[in-house]
């Protein structure tokens, strides 16, 4: 008589400990390339207008190019609007709190519900809100975050602001401060030197090439020359995704993309995308 009540309440644990793991955000694209990377092998795909739609557990990533909308909601109310190039991954989603990290960004409108949402951001920066709202884009090489909510915003890192908030924690020696924390209130913003993008996310490299991105990992090589990139494989063969287009070479084997709208020129030339 006693084993019945246990074994419901053990039922009921692991129901919850496998719901807790199976925690996921829901992605929609809006507008222009959007990819992700789904689970430990990192499939690649697409999302179109016909199936615009994706789900995202702890570890698997999105990557938009040129002008691409897309937004992401997490539990609790959460939400990340991301407009333009950018790079997202999902590093933990649970009761104590979510974490996006991103290497790439543009421009982002982010709402936290419920649940402290952090953001980890280029340059080791990181962003920690909880029921408010902030604003943030890359402007002439500088991080802009502009706090829009009701509740104040923390910020870690060691960070070199051009202006210090008030109520910034600092440590320093010889009259030199690097700010470890800080809060900025409804209506207050900080910009932030922007010092570029991470070039090495779980061992896959980053080329630039014509404004645009070349995920690759270390068993290709990558040779961009103007209008033409040369990708070449080893033994294994490779994978690589060209502007949130993923595709897999076979092993001994090479791939050369144009940039066409190089050649066709235009005061938009360069925001076209490369065949």
């Amino acid at each position: 008589m006693t084993l019945r009540p246990l074994l419901i309440l053990t039922a009921t644990a692991v129901l919850a400990a496998s719901a807790a793991a199976q925690e996921q955000v829901y992605l929609r694209r809006f507008a222009d390339s959007v990819a992700v990377r789904i689970g430990e092998l990192g499939h690649e795909r697409m999302l179109y207008y016909f199936s615009p739609t994706a789900y995202l557990s702890v570890g698997d990533e999105l990557e938009q190019e040129g002008g691409a909308h897309s937004e992401v909601l997490l539990s609790a109310g959460g939400r990340v609007e991301l407009t333009g190039p950018a790079h997202m991954s999902v590093e933990a989603l649970d009761g104590a709190g979510d974490t996006l990290r991103f290497t790439t960004l543009s421009r982002l409108a982010v709402v936290a519900g419920d649940r402290v949402l952090n953001l980890e951001l280029p340059g080791g920066i990181r962003c920690e809100m909880q029921e408010t709202r902030i604003d943030m884009h890359i402007e002439l090489g500088r991080l802009r975050i502009r706090n829009t909510g009701a509740l104040p915003v923390t910020i870690h890192g060691m960070v070199d602001l051009e202006s210090k908030p008030a109520r910034a924690q600092a440590e320093g020696a010889d009259g030199v401060a690097e700010i470890t924390a800080f809060e900025i209130g409804r209506g207050e913003e900080v910009r932030i030197p922007y010092f570029g993008d991470v070039d090495e996310v779980k061992g896959r490299m980053r080329t630039r090439w014509n404004r645009k991105a070349i995920w690759h990992d270390k068993r290709s090589t990558v040779e961009a020359q103007g209008d033409r990139v040369r990708v070449g494989t080893q033994d294994t063969g490779a994978e690589l995704s060209l502007a949130g287009v993923a595709t897999r070479l076979p092993p001994n084997s090479g791939l050369v993309v144009t940039d066409r709208s190089r050649r066709m020129g235009g005061a938009n030339a360069e925001d076209d995308k490369g065949r």
